[in-house]
């Protein structure tokens, strides 16, 4: 059994309304493709000053969301090292050949990157901002990608098996579209998308995912 079955990971609740944005989810994709129970807790805004400066005085260096706790109360927080990590100790994720490692780090932080261009966007007052990051930065993106996933021969990122890395990308384009691609202009992204969605050991991630936009748009009614 993992170390980190029945762990609980800690994210804000429905940014910008929505149950999937922001930096949360690539773990829940992780987990729940692993088959590694866990619960997901949603914290408000305005609870996390106070649960923040509870983290910092507990000691924690790395008092940021998301953070998880396992069963036995081990801390781990920020998602790319944290599903680095968690994929070397299932040794399941991580590329094989060397140098294939180095570019799924590599790729990770051009995620990185593109994350916190959408944060930028999402947080700036600017009424062109995130048409902007959209039409722009988003396009350059997709192009670089499309590129990246013809590299290799198969649907994912290094071919026909599936690393930490793909559940960032897909998570970055759920983020920013619902995971909708112009599949005559980034043929390799809508095979990557599809791949993802069609995958066997996910079905049950995005039954969750429905059930949670149907949740939001209840409320939205009453």
């Amino acid at each position: 059994m993992s170390e980190f079955e029945g762990s609980k990971i800690y994210y804000f609740k429905n940014v910008g309304n929505n149950p999937i944005k922001g930096r949360g989810d690539p773990l829940r994709l992780l987990f729940n493709d692993a088959g590694i129970s866990f619960e997901y807790i949603r914290i408000t805004f305005a609870e996390w000053p106070e649960m923040k400066q509870k983290l910092i005085q507990d000691g924690h260096r790395m008092p940021t969301l998301p953070y998880l706790l396992t069963k036995s109360g081990k801390f781990y927080g920020t998602t790319v090292p944290l599903l680095r990590y968690i994929s070397k100790k299932l040794n399941k994720y991580i590329p094989k050949d060397s140098e294939d490692e180095y570019l799924a780090d590599a790729y990770a932080d051009i995620y990185l990157d593109w994350m916190s261009k959408w944060v930028e966007a999402f947080l700036s007052k600017k009424p062109d901002a995130m048409s902007n990051y959209e039409n722009e930065y988003c396009a350059s993106q997709h192009a670089n990608w499309n590129s990246i996933l013809g590299d290799k021969q198969g649907p994912f990122i290094f071919g026909d098996e599936i690393s930490y890395t793909d559940f960032l990308l897909y998570h970055q384009l759920n983020n920013d579209f619902g995971a909708k691609v112009n599949a005559e202009k980034y043929p390799r992204i809508a095979e990557f998308v599809k791949a993802i969605q069609n995958r066997p050991s996910l079905q049950k991630h995005f039954e969750i995912e429905k059930k949670e936009f149907s949740e939001i748009q209840n409320e939205k009614v009453q």
